[in-house]
């Protein structure tokens, strides 16, 4: 018991970091599969990588206050190279987000090739190390979760009848979806330092799936939805002590049971 609390204390910053993270996944994470866009998180992710290595090379001892939000930008800018794409060459979304992810992939490798990242640097991108995150990794994910849950309270009808495809007169979708890519980009950007770019994209897609396949509606799926994000938190961490194992894998490895119960249950 000792040992296990030794953990907790060791990584508190992180668990904290990643509960308020989870809470703004949570809010945003319904709109992305009722617009059956689940990937989005996880090209976003892809993307980020690029803009990381770009940083870290050009300026190696940035403070993260300044670091979250160049990150931010440039995998906003780099995404919306998805959107030029898409009407341009008059392709699906998905192939114009293939393009740009495999770019962003293999610019980032030959810049950490070139560069001397391809080292711990790189793994802790790739599958996060709660171990990185500090007390400002805590201060920055609360900011980023009251930001996202004003954000929600006002506009989430809107962005509801932005996801099912509906149009009503007085809504600026294409604005409504910029500011929404926004706040998804800068939960990622938050997430991939905790989870790493490869695996915070599940923390959109796992408990969201379960709750609104579970909820009678609409409205009472977002209660659940933050519930089970939250409870992965402190089941991940038991998991990832137990078995010694990374967090985020367990984090994942504790939400999947969600949907093992739910298939049991015939849902």
């Amino acid at each position: 018991m000792d040992d296990f609390l030794g953990f907790l204390s060791l990584v508190k910053w992180g668990l904290l970091a990643c509960l308020f993270f989870s809470l703004s996944a949570g809010l945003t994470s319904p709109f992305i599969l009722l617009n059956r866009n689940a990937l989005l998180p996880h090209a976003l992710t892809h993307i980020l990588l690029l803009p990381l290595l770009v940083i870290s090379l050009l300026f190696p001892n940035l403070d993260e206050f300044f670091l979250i939000p160049l990150a931010v930008v440039l995998t906003l800018i780099l995404s919306l190279f998805i959107w030029v794409l898409e009407r341009r060459l008059s392709i699906f979304e998905d192939s114009a987000s293939a393009i740009v992810i495999h770019l962003s992939l293999a610019l980032a490798l030959v810049l950490a090739v070139k560069g001397s990242q391809y080292d711990y640097r790189l793994l802790s991108y790739l599958f996060g190390d709660i171990l990185l995150a500090t007390e400002q990794t805590f201060l920055i994910s609360f900011v980023v979760f009251v930001l996202t849950l004003l954000f929600f309270l006002k506009h989430r009808y809107s962005l509801l009848i932005s996801a099912l495809g509906w149009e009503f007169p007085g809504i600026n979708t294409a604005r409504l979806n910029l500011i929404f890519l926004l706040f998804l980009c800068l939960q990622v950007v938050l997430g991939a330092k905790i989870l790493g770019v490869l695996l915070v994209s599940a923390f959109y897609n796992f408990s969201g799936l379960v709750a609104l396949k579970l909820s009678p509606s609409f409205r009472k799926a977002p209660l659940l939805l933050l519930s089970l994000n939250l409870a992965s938190v402190p089941g991940g961490a038991t998991l990832s002590y137990l078995f010694d194992i990374p967090f985020s894998a367990g984090a994942i490895i504790f939400m999947s049971l969600y949907l093992f119960l739910m298939t049991l249950k015939g849902r």
